[in-house]
């Protein structure tokens, strides 16, 4: 396939210059002096009554709610990415554009959907601070993955606590249905393509017995034996990627990337280092502080002000962690390297689940695979795309998904089979002929849980989350059995040809439920085939929705407040509370649908602080006064401001301070981010801005480092008189 460089795609942006500077030292001293003025301002200045954490897919629905809504509030999102559809301001363009009147994005075609993870083009999208493969960008993971639309059923959301069980979400998933097109036959011809292997499988299918079904809601078919369709995904109506960036983000940010609404501030390729707390009450955070292009920036909040975090349930725990918000005492055990101090409990915060996979092949007689990375080959296709959107490029990839009991004894379909019209890669020929095609099974209801750590640079650790609950591999061995013996078999001219029994694993037999337990739970490969442990990367739970008392940790159900905080929110799929039996991107929307009700009503209350969770966090929680800097917490000085630390306010009264380590100049940025999905080396990336998209009166003398000082306002609790000597030596320190 294509592989461009970044240079070609990913055009490095101009920075904004109002004059011609050279190389006289006075006058970079001067330019560096005003920059790091405007920084200090930023600094002491609150700001903001909402910082949203990441523009993914769930906070891009949730702030396009808010933002619009509350135009006397002023709101802020720092987004580790920037744009990626064309929608919204995205410019990489594949190279079959050149020439285009009106080109469009990877993340416009879903074809392009397997050309993306785990290749050069997509690299700079990619976080590398989480296993797996995550992207970054506005509208996050919706943008990456393959928009199959599934409901959770209801056994699992009658799981989760009052309020958000089956009943609940199902208005929410009735609204994405009404908001969105989704469709399984998404190219603009209303024609499915590629079919030839969905019909030989689902051949073997309907000699099983299983039903053929519409497959984006699920809770009705929960008592079949199994159910089959052609993938129903989101797209946008005309043949292009569907979801986020136009029904949500267009509401917020223009076809430039920038901010549409005056009360919003985008910054993109913000990394978010930590939440900052109230040094007189460590529950009420104050603002966060982010690095840009190798500087930090501390971005407050307003009396009563939010953080709302969706930085996907990945980074959401890491980010709460260098936070000082986890469950206290395990900090020996969380943190490889140098820990911070759980100040603020929560024992709740930590716990993974993801789907896992496992792969085989078939060949079929009489069919031919297709591979949407050879753009050679394809370009009559491409070319049918780009004129009408019609074809296979109007197809995410898979083109069969059934869902299936892996034994008479389950009381639900547990397992997932989804086909592609390509083949299972490697080196080998032998598993990658002309008519060979790759088959996954996805374990539905996995009971195997890991826990978040980070290592000794705060990189998330691979879990140790498939296979540790061995009746995991009982249910996937199953499915497997019945697969390979009987759906395969009774298919239209399908023969294994990579799995158990064949020249991949010519020693374990399709018979033997030990040997498929052997083959579903190994951690090699074959000829570069990775068959068995595959990560899905439907991460989830990690800051789960729970019932209970502030002592139960996680998240608060009616305020999405993250306990041991006053103001700290969760939005994505974090809050899962029991992973859904189904792929998870309708779930997240839905949920995001209903936050960002649960938020409304929050801002819409008078700006003061709810007794009774002040009362619960004091008995719950300590509050000894340290506050997280994002590598350590340390302990406020006596006076609230020194050399060496920042008096700062923006949280709940003007006499408030915080106190946190000198923001330090941070090179590689690389290291610390709490962006939507992932991380990757600043200036790169289609970028819009690769750094500050602010609202309609937007200022500020370094666009690319800081955000606009705003002009104080006199009556807001916000505004804090910092000591002149202080703020002097600082400014000296930092002009030197």
């Amino acid at each position: 396939g294509e592989v461009t460089s970044v240079d070609e795609n990913n055009r490095p942006l101009q920075r904004r210059s109002t004059q011609h500077i050279t190389n006289d030292s006075r006058m970079l001293n001067t330019i560096k002096f005003t920059t790091l003025f405007s920084a200090l301002l930023c600094i002491v200045n609150g700001q903001y009554d909402g910082i949203f954490v990441g523009l993914g897919t769930a906070n891009s629905i949730v702030a396009s709610k808010l933002v619009p809504n509350f135009q006397s509030k002023r709101f802020l999102v720092l987004e580790l990415g920037g744009p990626l559809s064309k929608k919204n301001g995205g410019t990489d363009y594949p190279s079959y554009f050149q020439g285009e009147p009106n080109p469009q994005t990877r993340f416009d075609v879903p074809g392009e959907y397997s050309n993306i993870a785990w290749t050069a083009v997509g690299q700079p999208y990619q976080i590398t601070q989480a296993p797996g493969w995550q992207g970054k960008g506005f509208g996050g993971n919706s943008q990456f993955n393959g928009m199959l639309f599934q409901t959770a059923p209801d056994y699992v959301l009658n799981q989760w606590p009052s309020g958000w069980q089956a009943s609940d979400l199902s208005p929410y998933y009735q609204q994405l249905l009404s908001t969105l097109k989704v469709t399984d036959a998404p190219s603009a011809d209303g024609q499915k393509y590629l079919t030839g292997i969905a019909n030989a499988f689902a051949t073997g299918y309907q000699a099983a017995g299983w039903t053929a079904s519409d497959t984006r809601l699920l809770g009705s078919l929960q008592n079949l034996d199994g159910f089959y369709s052609t993938p129903y995904v989101v797209t946008d109506g005309t043949g292009a990627r569907g979801g986020i960036a136009a029904p949500f983000l267009t509401s917020i940010v223009t076809a430039s990337g920038t901010s549409s609404q005056s009360n919003l501030d985008i910054i993109a390729n913000a990394n978010v280092e930590a939440i900052l707390f109230d040094s007189s009450d460590a529950t009420t955070a104050v603002g966060v502080t982010y690095t840009l292009n190798g500087q930090s920036v501390t971005a407050t909040l307003n009396a009563g002000g939010r953080v709302i975090v969706g930085a996907g349930a990945l980074m959401t725990p890491r980010l709460l962690y260098l936070s000082g918000v986890g469950p206290a005492g395990s900090e020996g055990s969380v943190f490889s390297g140098t820990p911070v101090t759980f100040v603020r409990n929560n024992p709740a915060i930590g716990t993974l689940y993801d789907h896992v996979g496992s792969q085989f092949s078939v060949t079929a007689s009489g069919l031919t695979r297709f591979n949407y990375s050879d753009y050679a080959a394809n370009a009559d296709v491409i070319d049918t795309w780009i004129a009408a959107r019609n074809g296979p490029y109007a197809q995410y990839g898979p083109v069969s998904v059934a869902h299936m009991k892996s034994s008479s004894s389950v009381s639900h379909p547990d397992v997932e089979l989804f086909v592609s019209p390509g083949s299972v890669g490697g080196s080998s020929a032998d598993y990658n002929t002309a008519n060979s095609f790759q088959a996954v099974l996805m374990l539905l209801s996995p009971l195997s849980k890991g826990t978040v750590k980070l290592d000794a640079s705060n990189n998330i650790q691979f879990p140790d989350v498939y296979y540790n609950n061995a009746a995991d591999a009982t249910i996937m061995a199953n499915a497997l059995s019945r697969t390979l013996n009987s759906i395969v078999p009774q298919g239209s001219g399908l023969t294994l040809n990579f799995g158990p029994g064949t020249s991949s694993h010519p020693s374990l037999s399709q018979s033997s439920i030990d040997d498929l337990k052997t083959y579903v739970t190994a951690s090699d490969q074959v000829a570069g085939v990775p068959y068995s442990r595959m990560i899905m990367n439907h991460w989830c739970g990690t800051v789960p929705l729970t019932a209970g008392s502030e002592t139960a940790g996680g998240v608060e159900p009616t305020t999405l407040r993250v306990r041991g905080t006053s103001n700290v929110h969760v939005v994505d799929a974090s809050l899962f509370p029991v992973i859904p039996a189904s792929h998870p991107v309708a779930t997240v929307m839905a949920v995001a649908l209903k936050a960002a009700d649960v938020l409304t009503t929050l801002f819409g209350q008078a700006a003061t602080g709810s007794s009774a969770v002040t009362s619960a966090l004091q008995s719950a929680s300590s509050t000894d006064g340290l506050v997280s800097t994002g590598a350590t917490s340390v302990a406020p000085s006596a006076s609230g401001s020194s050399a060496g630390t920042s008096a700062a306010s923006a949280g709940s009264s003007a006499s408030a301070s915080v106190n946190t380590a000198t923001p330090s100049v941070v090179t590689d940025t690389n290291t610390l981010t709490s962006s939507a999905v992932s991380d990757s080396p600043q200036g790169s990336g289609s970028i819009g801005q690769t750094t500050l998209a602010t609202g309609s009166n937007g200022q500020g003398s370094l666009t690319s480092t800081v955000p606009d000082a705003r002009a104080e306002d006199p009556t807001s609790s916000a505004n804090v008189m910092v000591p002149m000597t202080v703020m002097a030596a600082m400014l000296m320190s930092l002009a030197l």
